[in-house]
């Protein structure tokens, strides 16, 4: 899943992305599902490197992108993540809170 959600190539990360959305439209929560990304990120060590981590800072760079890959994870692992980054869980939530203007 990850490596070719940050792949360098623009189309790639673009065609990657989409390909998540739709599994996370179509099944996500899904306990397969959970058990195909549980792999990946088997800790929430990995979870932090290879996901929470780099969409900080992708949403320091381009917010919009990085705010709706955060949803499609959300969405993608619903009541699953807690199993995956349970002590990242309060930091997750907090990445979409956004500051309003003054």
């Amino acid at each position: 899943m990850t490596s070719y959600m940050w792949h360098e190539e623009e189309s790639v990360r673009r065609i990657a992305r989409k390909v998540v959305t739709l599994i996370a439209d179509h099944r996500g929560g899904d306990l397969n599902i959970f058990h195909v990304i549980q792999l990946k990120v088997s800790s929430a060590g990995i979870f932090r490197v290879r996901i929470h981590d780099k969409l900080l800072d992708e949403l320091q760079t381009f917010p919009d992108e990085g705010l709706d890959l955060w949803m499609t994870i959300t969405r993608l692992l619903k009541e699953h993540i807690t199993y995956i980054g349970a002590d990242l869980l309060r930091l997750w939530i907090d990445i979409p809170i956004v500051l309003a203007p003054f």
